[in-house]
């Protein structure tokens, strides 16, 4: 635990440590703010991006932190923050009554208990209006440079885009050709403030100053004030 109250836990072999810091923080000073990645530690990792799918036991939880949340203002605030966007991830965790912060933090949205993920609206971040063309120039423009694979899968989301190796075989290999493509498309189009952020198995590409999880985080503390936070992640972009 950090000197302010944050747990961060990454990865199965955390678990047990973050049960223990997940008892102290429910004798901390409220509010709580619980903060959950989404591919990797709500959902299991799967070769598929489009096929993740929430872990129910998760899925219940949630529910009841939202249930406590709506009871006991004040008390607790659930925050699924994710790499996808806003829309995407509503419409797999469906829990109403949290707050979701997509894009890294780029995009905010949320629908209350009862309703459904159909109702949320995403806002986005001001200042990367200028963003939206180059991103969707190189979403269009890579795939079209490695000859339309069938292991990549492409994220358009607004002012940034993913490109995800995970179902390639060898995925060093496909990101190594992912970057070389961005290059050759860059080199044809006009300069851009995306920068590179990369994961295990996915080439982000964000504006320069936008930030990701971390400044996000950030962000909610300073609009919240929390008494404790816990976050859970399992990539280096959660830590």
């Amino acid at each position: 635990m950090t000197p302010g109250g944050l747990a961060v836990a990454t990865g199965t072999a955390a678990s047990s440590r973050a049960i223990a810091r997940i008892a102290a923080l429910a004798r901390a000073p409220a509010p709580l703010l619980v903060v959950c990645d989404f591919d990797g530690t709500l959902a299991v990792g799967s070769r598929d991006p489009a096929a993740a799918a929430i872990v129910p036991l998760a899925q219940r939880s949630l529910r009841r932190l939202a249930r406590i949340a709506a009871e006991r203002p004040g008390r607790v605030t659930v925050a699924v923050l994710t790499g996808r966007t806003v829309t995407d991830v509503a419409s797999r965790v469906r829990v109403g009554g949290i707050n979701y912060l997509g894009d890294h933090g780029l995009q905010r949205g949320t629908f209350a208990r009862g309703g459904g993920p159909g109702q949320v609206s995403a806002s986005f971040g001001r200042g990367h209006e200028d963003s939206h063309a180059p991103a969707e120039r190189l979403a269009s423009g890579v795939p079209e440079v490695l000859g339309r694979p069938d292991w990549l899968f492409v994220e358009r989301k607004g002012p940034s885009v993913a490109f995800h190796v995970r179902m390639a075989e060898d995925r060093l290999a496909a990101r190594a050709a992912v970057e070389a493509a961005i290059a050759t498309v860059d080199a044809q189009t006009p300069r851009h403030d995306l920068a590179h952020y990369r994961g295990r198995l996915v080439v982000d590409l964000r504006p320069r100053t936008a930030g990701g999880k971390r400044e996000a985080l950030e962000m909610l503390l300073t609009e919240l004030r929390p008494g404790s936070v816990v976050a859970f992640g399992d990539d280096s972009s959660d830590a």
